[in-house]
């Protein structure tokens, strides 16, 4: 089964461990924007960073629609 995983903080990561434990990792994260931090520090999203250590692969588009769907 594949599960893309649609989802932001402070949600994403307890879900993405609940999915993980019972067998259902995500083939692909749809993550949230990188932000920045005070001295202009580019933070990426922690879904992504959980992706990133599950060699799950992530996605950051900056609207969600039908051209990004299809």
């Amino acid at each position: 089964m594949n599960i893309v995983f649609f989802g932001t903080t402070p949600l994403a990561l307890p879900v993405l461990e609940a999915l993980r434990a019972t067998g259902h990792t995500p083939s692909l994260i749809i993550a949230g924007k990188n932000t920045a931090d005070r001295k202009k520090n580019v933070l990426p999203p922690p879904e992504k960073l959980w992706g990133k250590n599950h060699a799950v692969p992530t996605l950051q588009p900056d609207t969600i629609d039908s051209a990004f769907i299809s």
